[in-house]
């Protein structure tokens, strides 16, 4: 690469992405690092980015030039660069996989335009629409897993691993799982058996109905859908359910017609009431003339994300309907009952059950007791339960969503959740409670197919939610800088929680050993979900304007649970993001029982959760917003108080990197300009021996051994061209400036006298640790090596001359140069040539200088 450059486009109202931009330039110098000619593919740019750069930092798109524009005074002229195009790429046989992926991606993200290079997570994509992606893409024919648009996450990528799987396909086809038969319970649902008052525990939608429909019409399309997803065939049985052959629910009988102006909330009580898991009755459906359909179904079959499945598929059955042909949706390829099984089975590996200490770890610990005294569940069951529905000024919700992602590198999930913590820890200490410790109980989607070998559940209607406590500890909640402390804390909480907590639940409740230690703590008084976004984009662009959208009546409408079922939470909070007309807005209702909290209680709480998400939005948009974790710079060994420390000093921080070999060498500490002396020996001791073992400013570097006191790591800034030396020669990663084209070590920056570019804080690197520490003729051919080995210390020691990025020259010293401190003592160093130092070994060097080295 010739040169480069990044722009920021915006692409919506609040919606923006990287465009990176590369001229190409074969040169014989680049020839060892990377091998980038005319044919540079973005494949390559991103595989090399990815080395150094998070996610959310590397750019969504290329464009690949010929030549960069260039301005009078020779930088790149960034308001003459071109807008990336979305066709570029588009040839030869893989033509029509990237234009179905390239249509699925744009229909579900609801944008005009997407190229083949751009990412699907960057332009709005997240863990939940890479599933209803994958669903998309197998309807146009195209296999895809979840799991690989995270690991893929381009067009052009995409389209070539669906290549790849077709040559690679074998004539011996996979067993046809039907999942038909007994199968075990999920972990959600084996915790709502024991609760013994589950018969109305459902969830529901209401949608709208094509105005042609007919009784015939609608009888049709949802039998199409029971047939294809067998969770609906399902009865509860005893330790589990069984699923009956598709064909064998008949659906009339699951049927209501209501007249015209019927009330939709009788309607929807009453088909909850006739729900009946023991007899197979898993789902009623009530048609409310003219044109709305309420759809009931009981959670143990269901959950948020097999909605997302079911509208779809009811869509595209009735066009099938309408157009007088059977409906052939498309296939399930992992069933419900093969999942069950399969986490049946990993609740007692080794490997998931050496889980149990951190799990352990987790919830044994204090919990305050919320409210009035703790829950019972023979008098806190669902006839006490109260709520509060909350929505989000637009203001704020709109700053979360656009900048969470750039400024924490994480989700609106974690946001919320960080911000109920800080409330709750307030809420506590407003009533004498000083505990800085918050327990929650955190809902998520479950589809982890990782932990299933092969399991692909994209199209898989079931409860596969997991539950597990996080704990989070927030020290100071009253300080301004609360919510920061807060969102961190939960950010590397989370991801330091494997497989996104599936596992507590295994162990919680599918194996048997260690289910009696977990049963002994309770998990959390309260419970956060969040279910994700919804929008007119859930339905494919080919179907809508069929019917089968969820109304803004769903909202409104309230689900009586069996009255004397327990309640499991003392707080349930419930929010998901909602986009209309007007723009995405963060919804949430919370749920407690009257018994153990008062709605004032309650309403305080919530405004002290509205509160912090406002503080946090401030926060995202201050000057000095960085939230930077120790698990965003997985390659280096650094705590978080040294990461903050450096967001502090060098506002713009991106990221930290581990030194590169040439970077390795001895970190000279300068103050104003003036060499620390004394800490010289420590910091620039021989970094090798004569046999050429690593010293100790080698082992920092991947793969070498030694102290993790060594430096280990280097600042990379947006801007900024100068670090401090904060850390340097103390055992810290050492903060390296960024170096322009020419500047290296032993050769001073264009223009560069003595002194130039110093200061406070400056530091200077030597350059490669082989040029100045071994013996400057050991190894060189011709020469007798001595016999004498010196200690590593005693090999040599390096001074760098402050004149530019790196030392103008570097001097082999005798130990007659060392003060009785054993520093070197300035008054005895010697001599430096009038020319430039270009020498290795001591050529271009003073003649005194030659005969010590």
């Amino acid at each position: 690469m010739a040169r480069s450059a990044a722009l920021v486009q915006q692409t919506g109202d609040s919606e923006s992405r990287i465009v990176g931009y590369v001229e190409v330039a074969v040169r014989p110098e680049a020839a060892d690092m990377l091998e980038f000619g005319p044919g540079l593919s973005t494949v390559e740019l991103r595989e090399f980015l990815a080395r150094t750069l998070p996610d959310t930092l590397a750019p969504a798109t290329f464009v690949i030039m010929d030549e960069l524009p260039l301005g009078p005074d020779g930088t790149v002229d960034r308001a003459a660069l071109p807008e990336p195009t979305t066709t570029a790429g588009d040839q030869g046989p893989a033509d029509g996989r990237r234009t179905c992926a390239r249509r699925a991606l744009r229909d579900l993200l609801g944008v005009d335009r997407i190229g083949i290079d751009d990412d699907f997570f960057t332009m709005g994509g997240d863990s939940i629409r890479s599933i209803q992606l994958a669903t998309r893409a197998r309807a146009r024919g195209v296999e895809i897993a979840p799991r690989e648009i995270f690991e893929l996450r381009t067009v052009a990528e995409l389209a070539a691993r669906v290549a790849d799987k077709a040559d690679q396909a074998v004539a011996a086809a996979r067993p046809e799982d039907d999942g038909v038969g007994w199968m075990p319970l999920t972990p959600m649902g084996a915790r709502l058996v024991e609760q013994k008052k589950i018969r109305r525990f459902s969830m529901f939608t209401i949608v709208d109905l094509p105005a042609d429909i007919d009784e015939a019409g609608l009888l049709a399309t949802l039998t199409a859908v029971v047939d294809r997803h067998d969770a609906l065939r399902s009865r509860l049985v005893s330790g589990g359910l069984r699923v009956q052959p598709a064909g064998s629910v008949e659906v009339a009988p699951l049927l209501r017609r209501a007249g015209l102006g019927a009330d939709l909330q009788r309607e929807l009580d009453d088909a909850i009431g006739r729900l009946n898991p023991t007899k197979g009755v898993m789902a009623q459906f009530v048609w409310a003339e003219p044109d709305r359909l309420i759809i009931v179904a009981h959670h143990l079959v269901v959950d948020g994300v097999s909605w997302r499945i079911l509208l779809p598929d009811l869509a595209s059955a009735w066009q099938s309907v309408r157009a007088g042909r059977t409906p052939r949706l498309p296939a399930v390829p992992t069933s419900l009952r093969r999942w069950a099984h399969a986490l049946l089975d990993e609740a007692t590996t080794t490997g998931r059950m050496a889980e149990l200490p951190l799990w352990e770890s987790i919830v044994d610990g204090p919990d305050p007791v919320l409210g009035s005294r703790p829950l019972d569940a023979g008098v806190d069951v669902r006839a006490t339960l109260d709520q509060l529905d909350v929505r989000l000024p637009a203001s704020v919700a709109d700053t979360l969503l656009a900048q969470l992602p750039v400024v924490y590198r994480c989700g609106i999930a974690e946001g919320l959740m960080a911000a109920l913590a800080l409330a709750l820890t307030r809420w506590r200490r407003t009533r004498g409670v000083d505990e800085s410790s918050v327990l929650l109980r955190v809902e998520g989607h479950g589809r982890e197919e990782a932990v299933v070998p092969g399991a692909d559940v994209s199209r898989t209607v079931g409860w596969f939610t997991s539950a597990f406590p996080v704990r989070v500890d927030i020290p100071d909640a009253e300080r301004a800088s609360a919510v920061d402390a807060a969102i961190k804390a939960v950010k590397q909480r989370l991801r330091a929680i494997p497989d996104k907590g599936l596992g507590y639940g295994l162990l919680r409740h599918l194996n048997d050993e260690t289910r009696e230690t977990l049963e002994q703590y309770p998990d959390g008084q309260v419970t956060f979900n969040y279910l994700g976004r919804f929008s007119v984009a859930d339905t494919p662009r080919r179907l809508r304007g069929l019917g089968w959208t969820e109304v803004a009546e769903a909202a409104d409408m309230v689900t009586e649970f069996d009255p004397d079922m327990a309640v499991l939470s003392a707080v349930e909070v419930n929010a998901y993001v909602a986009e209309d007309d007007s723009g995405p807005a963060v919804v949430a209702r919370f749920g407690f029982p009257t018994g153990v909290l008062s709605r004032d209680e309650v309403g305080e709480l919530v405004e002290l959760w509205q509160t912090a998400l406002a503080e946090l939005a401030g926060r995202l948009t201050a000057p000095d917003a960085a939230g930077l974790t120790t698990s965003d710079v997985p390659l280096v060994a650094v705590h978080q108080g040294e990461i903050d420390a450096w967001q502090r000093n060098y506002p713009g921080l991106a990221d930290i990197w581990p030194p590169t070999p040439l970077q390795s060498g001895p970190v000279v500490p300068v103050e104003a300009g003036r060499a620390d002396l004394r800490r010289l020996p420590r910091a620039a001791g021989a970094p090798a021996d004569r046999r050429g073992r690593p010293g100790p400013h080698a082992r920092g570097r991947p793969g070498a051994a030694g102290p993790a006191r060594q430096p280990a790591g280097r600042v990379r800034q947006r801007r900024a061209r100068r670090v401090g030396a904060a850390g340097a020669g103390q055992g810290r990663p050492a903060l390296a400036p960024g170096r322009p084209a020419g500047a290296g070590p032993g050769r001073p920056r264009s223009g560069a006298g003595p002194g130039a570019g110093r200061g406070p804080g400056r530091v200077l690197r030597s350059g490669r640790p082989a040029a100045g520490a071994h013996d400057a003729g050991a190894d060189r051919p011709g020469r007798r090596r001595t016999g004498a080995h010196h200690p590593p210390r005693a090999a040599g020691r390096l001074v760098a001359a402050a004149a530019g990025a790196g030392p103008a020259q570097v001097v082999r010293i005798e130990r007659r140069c060392l003060g009785a401190a054993g520093a070197p003592a300035v008054s005895r160093l010697p001599a430096l040539a009038a020319g430039p130092g270009r020498g290795r070994h001591g050529r271009g060097l003073g003649e005194r200088a030659r005969r010590s080295a």
